[in-house]
């Protein structure tokens, strides 16, 4: 074994060995504290319920998001309804909120439909809606999660055989029936995928049923409310009620999965023919006029209605006075401190994080294509990613609630001290993300020919250099999306950051939920505005960049 070989075997223990230690061990730790507590624990009513609601929300959103999203993606994929540009438009907006924090649209909602104080109720002699309880928890995350279903059915459009569609018609199928009898089956999978999406992105969230579920009346808890209120608590037995908890969420969202995949997998359809052109759209006719108004409808409530109430709300003296606006708000907010040193601290973490997970999912993909041992250690780096970020989050205030230390030789001593610091939210958002990374950086290796590499080394390149001069340049778009795409969502990350932050160390969004929950809503709306702003700029900017890099490959 050569120097170079073994120094790859050492680098790849070394991973392994973070990745046990950051990654594996904090599930490790849920289940030994959840276990630790006994099967009295296991069975308080209070966690019985927090799980039949957790399961009410998920099944409901789940119904109507994956319908939801599903009829956008063929009104806009199939029909003549949009064209040309008009189409990409509708396309972004409909995938708008995939950029904003579901906390914010829940934010935005609750300014809406307070029972007693929201805008619409304020506009109308008598209250029209109330948003605080199941009901708006499960429309919140609906608007929140219809994209999923939209973007996986939509893609799965794009995918199918033309011909078949074709066939049908030509054999005298109406528009319904060959959507019946041919479109559909071949949705399945996609559809089974969404669907399986949507329900853990639903049993998962924490800022939406806090903020509307907490305050109702009476009060809807579910599992990741239920965690947040055992670790607000303090003390041993808290934790191991909220690892039982965390244990529960983790089982059902595992569960539902792999229920959905084996169910996709027995009810696919093996397409023959590869897509050779895009099928011709469904003609609407007379139904194209009001299929338009209908989607820009949903646009305007869903979409521009809750980012409109935030940026209005931010304009506001006080929530009070709805025909008042200044900028006081927005003077106050800036000349803090805290607003500063928060939005440092999200930055700071968002850029570290993107560059963790863009340099080391790079790595791991690239042993995952060289090596079995590789292709394991990049598996076991993607198990947190399917995990919740409210589970994750338990584990490593479980595993990390202490100094950790590490004698050497028993004279040189690491100590790991990372409760309530900046490295407790570093590693969080480096270890959830991290899966994004590595399939990243492997789509972009998939389509590199070996040839390349090899043509690097006949002309006397090591393996070093063939990876840097010739593999990575090629790979650098991957690399970069990865870097943004982790960045993003890190920027106002919530579900974990407000179970791990400590003194000096808030972030925008713990920032943001802070003052949502102290009720000061023009103040909230101020920072809910900046963080939008910078989502969606960074969204369209990603995007934009993306048809750009497409548009100039060969």
């Amino acid at each position: 074994m050569n120097r170079r070989t073994r120094w790859g075997w050492l680098g790849l223990l070394l991973l392994a060995a973070l990745l046990g230690f950051f990654g594996v061990w904090p599930l490790v730790s849920v289940l030994g504290a959840a276990l630790s507590a006994g099967p009295a624990e296991l069975l308080r009513s209070e966690l019985q319920v927090a799980l039949l609601e957790t399961l009410g929300l998920a099944i409901g959103v789940t119904i109507l998001a994956v319908p939801l999203g599903a009829a956008l993606a063929f009104v806009v994929e199939r029909t003549d309804t949009f064209v040309g540009g008009e189409s990409v438009g509708v396309t972004t907006l409909l995938t708008l909120p995939l950029a904003i924090p579901p906390y914010l649209l829940g934010m935005a909602w609750a300014l809406l439909g307070n029972g007693k104080s929201g805008v619409l109720n304020r506009l109308s002699e008598a209250p029209i809606i109330d948003l605080y309880g199941r009901d708006g928890m499960i429309l919140t995350l609906t608007t929140a999660a219809y994209p999923l279903a939209f973007l996986s059915v939509q893609a799965a459009l794009q995918r199918a055989d033309p011909s078949l569609e074709e066939a049908a018609r030509v054999a005298g199928g109406r528009p319904l029936v060959v959507l019946r009898t041919v479109t559909l089956p071949l949705l399945r999978p996609a559809l089974a995928a969404s669907a399986g999406m949507i329900f853990v992105f639903t049993a998962a969230a924490f800022g939406v049923p806090y903020l509307l579920g907490t305050p109702a009346d009476p009060p809807v808890l579910v599992l990741t409310t239920r965690i947040f209120r055992e670790v607000s608590l303090g003390g041993e037995l808290a934790k191991s009620r909220a690892a039982i908890a965390s244990l529960l969420l983790l089982s059902v969202a595992g569960l539902v999965q792999l229920g959905l995949g084996l169910w996709a997998r027995r009810h696919s359809v093996i397409q023959v023919g590869g897509k050779a052109s895009r099928p011709s759209p469904f003609r609407t006719g007379r139904a194209r006029g009001p299929l338009r108004g209908l989607v820009y409808t949903f646009l305007a409530l869903g979409v521009v209605l809750p980012i409109g109430t935030i940026t209005y709300t931010s304009f506001l003296a006080s929530f009070g006075e709805l025909d008042r606006l200044t900028f006081q708000q927005w003077r106050e907010v800036l000349s803090r401190e805290e607003t500063w040193r928060a939005f440092g601290n999200a930055t700071l973490l968002a850029v570290s994080a993107g560059a963790l997970v863009a340099a080391l999912g790079f790595l791991l993909a690239r042993s995952a294509q060289r090596s079995q041992p590789g292709r394991a250690l990049a598996a076991i780096a993607e198990l947190p990613y399917a995990v919740p970020g409210t589970v994750l989050a338990i584990g490593l205030l479980l595993s990390f609630s202490q100094e950790v230390r590490l004698i050497l030789a028993e004279r040189i001593t690491f100590v790991l001290a990372l409760p309530g610091t900046l490295g407790l939210l570093w590693v969080a958002y480096g270890v959830k993300h991290l899966a994004l990374g590595i399939r990243t950086s492997q789509a972009a290796l998939r389509q590199l020919h070996p040839s390349l590499e090899e043509s690097a080394r006949v002309a006397g390149a090591g393996p070093v250099r063939a990876v840097t001069d010739v593999v990575l340049p090629l790979a650098r778009p991957a690399v970069v999306a990865s870097f943004v795409i982790v960045a993003l969502p890190c920027l106002s990350e919530l579900t974990m950051s407000v179970l791990l932050f400590g003194a000096g160390t808030e972030t925008a969004g713990t920032l943001l939920f802070e003052l949502q929950s102290y009720a000061n809503p023009p103040a909230a709306s101020v920072i809910a505005t900046m963080t939008v702003v910078v989502a969606i700029a960074g969204d369209l900017g990603l995007k934009a960049w993306a048809r750009r890099a497409q548009g100039a490959r060969p």
